[in-house]
């Protein structure tokens, strides 16, 4: 989680154009972040907002807002693919066909393939945002 975290900022720090990362997450990710001693830094960096599960209304107007999204969740995979919004699912499979080979990147080792990824072609982004 250390190194995710680290990457995460350190995408961030690259632009430095005002771009922040919506961190919504489960307890359970809020307390593995506070358990590693993560959770303070974040909410103490500009760069993050830190929420907490959020109603599917809202959590869709966050999504609208978004350039990415990187998630565990098949659910959101969904609302992604809907949304035309590039989607990085940090899993080895998913049951949802949703977005697979168009916004959908499958990861099972997440770091590596954004590394491999942003080698190979330009920045996910999204029309119109």
């Amino acid at each position: 989680m250390r190194a995710v975290v680290a990457n995460v900022k350190a995408g961030l720090a690259e632009g430095d154009d005002g771009v922040r990362c919506c961190f919504v997450m489960h307890a359970l990710t809020k307390a593995a972040l506070e358990r590693e001693g993560l959770y303070d830094d974040l909410a103490k960096d500009a760069r993050f907002v830190l929420l907490p599960r959020q109603q599917y209304v809202a959590f869709t107007r966050i999504l609208a807002r978004a350039i990415c999204l990187v998630t565990d969740g098949g659910s959101n995979q969904e609302e992604s693919f809907n949304l035309g919004l590039p989607l990085l699912l940090m899993r080895r499979v998913t049951e949802r066909i949703e977005g697979l080979g168009e916004n959908v990147l499958l990861a099972p080792d997440p770091l590596r393939q954004i590394e491999q990824k942003a080698l190979r072609t330009a920045p996910l982004t999204c029309s119109g945002r």
